[in-house]
C-alpha cells in the first residue's frame, strides 16, 4: 500500500483518508492509516494533522 503513495507530498488527515479510501476495498481507512504509521511507512506531525511518506533509507 505504501508503495502506491507518492513521495514528497504532505497530506492532511482528511486528504490521506480520501487517498486511502481510493486505494483499498476493506472499508477501514483509519486502521490502514494507523498501521502505515506504526510500520514507520508514514510519519506525521506532532499534532497529527499532517502526514507524509517516510523516504527509504
Amino acid at each position: 500500500m505504501a508503495a502506491r503513495l507518492p513521495s514528497g507530498v504532505e497530506w492532511s488527515e482528511r486528504e490521506l483518508n480520501e487517498l486511502l479510501k481510493a486505494l483499498h476495498t476493506f472499508g477501514d481507512w483509519a486502521l490502514l492509516r494507523r498501521d502505515l504509521y506504526d510500520a514507520r511507512l508514514l510519519d506525521r506531525s506532532l499534532d497529527g494533522r499532517r502526514y507524509w511518506k517516510v523516504p527509504k533509507a
